[in-house]
């Protein structure tokens, strides 16, 4: 290694093999050399600092800047010479020819590229302050690009682990609530065949968690009144029964079912609201009258179900006066009017679409409620029977629960009261509530 000369300079670094000491440690050090002026006579030399630095120990903090597989990190003079190197093998392989220093770089250019026997090296360079060595560090460039595609690839694998684990969470949630759907629809089934049996296991605080808790409660009064033979609770017991209606239950259950199978989650949430607020109406308490606000916002959450299991195609329109709101009315009267609108009128159009009207307004000492719809309307026969309550129309469906609306009413307000029926085929089917 050349000797440095100290001449025209303030400090410099070295070897020890260039400037040997009288000590007698043989470990190899690197040492920095400061020159000491005189204070009143500057350009006189009075004493040379020197700072000697154990050549292993600094190697050793020099390695530690290679960050990346076979990177380079030497201390250089601002002649050229290298102090150290964390890897000789390294230094001879990327000096640009053999016996030649690496190249000197100017403190400004802190980064550069060179191209030195075949190979695309990246040089980045840092002045140490307060002397004249430079800190280089040597990466190659396909050293870069391997470590960038392979952190592409970890992270590729890491968004497919995240993506699988949120497809197995959504897949656990939706069994969760599919598991409860189904248990609940059973016991359904089973309660239209008599067997009235609450569900024993939590119900959870979800609308699910409502709807199980909605059933129970029915259960359980279905279960006390079933043995009561007493006229007027059966009439009660019917109007229960029609309350419940467990096929319209079990159709909506059934289609969450559905939704939940193919990740339809808005929809179930949509759905599955609107049942619990329906069912929560109907419950009311116990009471059989309610409000006629009440009994709107009943058919609303109705036809919001059957509109998801119909494609948006009924549309309704509430024309009733905050005054009249407030009114008295048998709970469920208009929900099996809405009902028989919906599947004997619109449903039976061409485009299987069309809407409801309810209206309501004050004659003499009554109050009318009028729901009108647009569907094919009803000839003489099926009109005539259902005015008499045969159950001509559906042995099932609504046709039983217009008969059990048009009892109750009389049941409660006399025989001059109940409901009244207005079409002709082609034209929309009016019906009438007198209060």
């Amino acid at each position: 290694m050349p000797n440095w000369s100290l001449r025209g300079r303030s400090s410099c670094g070295f070897s020890s093999l260039d400037y040997p000491t009288n000590t007698t440690d043989t470990d190899p050090v690197i040492s920095l050399v400061r020159l000491i002026r005189h204070p009143d006579h500057y350009n006189e030399t009075i004493g040379i600092l020197r700072l000697d630095m154990d050549e292993r120990m600094l190697k050793e903090i020099v390695s530690r800047a290679n960050t990346v597989k076979n990177s380079l990190t030497y201390l250089q003079s601002s002649d050229g010479l290298v102090l150290i190197a964390s890897d000789d093998a390294l230094l001879e392989q990327y000096l640009p020819a053999e016996g030649t220093a690496p190249p000197l770089f100017q403190p400004a250019n802190s980064n550069n590229t060179q191209f030195i026997k075949g190979k695309r090296l990246e040089f980045h360079h840092l002045q140490i302050p307060q002397t004249d060595l430079t800190m280089v560090t040597v990466i190659p460039h396909q050293e870069i690009v391997s470590r960038s595609t392979r952190l592409q690839q970890e992270l590729l694998i890491s968004l497919l682990a995240v993506g699988l684990l949120a497809i197995g969470l959504a897949h656990f949630i939706s069994l969760h609530m599919t598991r409860r759907i189904t248990h609940l629809s059973q016991k359904m089934k089973a309660m239209e065949a008599g067997i009235l049996e609450p569900i024993v296991k939590p119900s959870g605080d979800d609308e699910v968690g409502e709807l199980i808790q909605s059933y129970n409660y029915m259960s359980h009064k279905l279960a006390l009144l079933k043995d009561i033979e007493v006229k007027a609770i059966k009439s009660e017991l019917m109007a229960l029964q029609s309350q419940i209606n467990p096929h319209f239950l079990y159709n909506t259950l059934d289609q969450i079912n559905w939704m939940a199978q193919f990740g339809m989650n808005d929809q179930i949430t949509t759905i599955v609201q609107s049942l619990a607020g329906y069912y929560k109406l109907t419950l009311s308490n116990g009471q059989d009258i309610i409000t006629i606000g009440h009994e709107l916002k009943l058919v609303t959450y109705y036809v919001e179900i059957q509109n998801i299991r119909f494609e948006q195609r009924i549309e309704l329109n509430l024309q009733v006066d905050e005054a009249f709101q407030q009114g008295l009315i048998p709970k469920l009267t208009l929900q099996p009017i809405i009902e028989n609108a919906i599947l004997h009128g619109i449903l039976r159009n061409e485009n299987r679409e069309g809407g409801i009207t309810v209206t309501c307004e004050r004659q003499a000492d009554r109050i009318v409620l009028s729901v009108i719809d647009d569907g094919v309307g009803m000839d003489d026969i099926h009109l005539e029977a259902l005015r008499s309550g045969n159950k001509i129309i559906n042995p099932t469906g609504s046709g039983y629960g217009i008969r059990n609306v048009q009892e109750r009413i009389k049941l409660y307000y006399g025989e001059a009261f109940g409901l009244h029926f207005f079409s002709s085929p082609g034209q929309a089917l009016t019906a009438w509530f007198c209060n």
